[in-house]
């Protein structure tokens, strides 16, 4: 006989307000001290070439600072203001984020790659350096968010939240929080090489919905701060609307990272000569470098060197074999049939699928081991305590 869950000592577990309360307020630290280094920056960008070299410097060490902040914090705000020992993950998350994200932008600042019109005053430049998502710049200013663009915002923040509270309720009934049985019958063992899929393509969305809901978090906040600003898009439905993974990475996932490495790395290399293919896989290894700090700040305790330098060159390469075989191997033909009858959601949900393997293994191990699962499970509503 199956062996379904059983709903009846279900309990719905609701967000707790004191950790909400510590990661707003060490997401409002790293924000305070990011303003400090824009405004330096500003007034050095603003005054012209004769601070060209103190300017360059300055964003060397302020880079290198913004590196290094969020390690020799990371003891202090765990320990001494976390409301429990299961939250104090949270930290080191957002000070990872504050890290790289002001490294790359302090960059962009010594070398002058700055969105066009973000130093024409002084909102606007701490708009893009303190704050992610950036705001869209069009021709030099940047628009207003209409009520249409936040009532998009407020329907994918509470799709995002309806997703996690399915996610959630299914991995907290599972040891390690990862799904070990399925709900067949008792006689029937699930292949090994089955159950790392199922658990990466289940992962994937875990990390997808929250990565996507802190950024969506960050752009309804900044527009309340900024006065309206319009901010540029977190994600992109990249598991159900990508039909290729070019278009996953460059159009769909985690569009602010995309864009920071895109300006720093893949327009300078290009510009120097490189080829797109050179470009690119470039750009993927030093975003495997990005996750290797960041995932050595955050996942500490279960960091795993090397990991998420394999796991994005590995990404890199079956980019570009998918897309040489797409144009060199596959018939005309049958590719107008698949982009006119294939629906987007079913390519997407095959790849993530096909990928979910290597994502397992290469990338979410050290999230799950490090307390990943036990801190959001405190700030997102879900289902416990059921007979599964």
């Amino acid at each position: 006989m199956a062996d379904f869950p059983s709903f009846s000592n279900c309990e719905l577990s609701f967000p707790s307000f004191e950790v909400w309360k510590y990661a707003i307020l060490v997401h409002g630290l790293f924000c305070v001290v990011a303003l400090f280094l824009g405004l330096i920056l500003y007034h050095l960008v603003r005054w012209g070439e004769s601070n060209e070299k103190k300017r360059q410097r300055l964003s060397i060490v302020f880079a290198i600072c913004a590196l290094v902040l969020p390690l020799v914090t990371h003891s202090h705000l765990m320990e001494k203001y976390s409301p429990n020992k299961n939250a104090t993950w949270i930290a080191p998350f957002l000070a990872s984020t504050f890290g790289f994200s002001t490294f790359f932008k302090s960059v962009n600042v010594g070398l002058m790659q700055f969105p066009e019109g973000s130093k024409n005053n002084l909102k606007a430049w701490l708009a893009w350096f303190v704050l992610l998502p950036e705001p869209i710049f069009v021709k030099g200013n940047v628009p207003k968010a209409s009520m249409k663009d936040i009532a998009n915002r407020l329907k994918c923040f509470l799709g995002k939240i309806a997703g996690l509270f399915v996610v959630l309720t299914i991995l907290v009934h599972y040891p390690g929080y990862s799904i070990d049985k399925l709900p067949l019958t008792s006689s029937t063992t699930v292949p090994p090489t089955i159950l790392l899929h199922i658990n990466g393509y289940v992962h994937l969305w875990l990390i997808c919905l929250w990565a996507s809901l802190c950024l969506d978090i960050s752009a309804l906040s900044n527009l309340l701060t900024t006065g309206g600003m319009q901010f540029e898009p977190g994600f992109s439905n990249p598991l159900l609307e990508s039909r290729c993974l070019k278009e996953a990475w460059a159009e769909r996932w985690n569009l602010p990272v995309h864009t920071l490495l895109k300006r720093t790395i893949y327009v300078p290399s290009r510009k120097q000569g490189w080829s797109r293919t050179s470009s690119a896989l470039l750009t993927f290894f030093v975003s495997g470098w990005l996750h290797e700090y960041t995932f050595f700040v955050h996942n500490r305790s279960a960091y795993e060197p090397g990991k998420a330098v394999v796991f994005f060159l590995l990404m890199g390469f079956v980019m570009v074999l998918e897309s040489w075989f797409w144009t060199q191997c596959t018939p005309l033909v049958m590719r107008r049939w698949i982009n006119e009858n294939v629906p987007s959601m079913c390519i997407a949900i095959s790849l993530s699928i096909l990928l979910s393997g290597v994502f397992e293994q290469y990338f979410i191990q050290s999230w799950l081991k490090s307390g990943f699962v036990d801190a959001i499970r405190q700030m997102l509503p879900h289902m416990s305590g059921c007979r599964w």
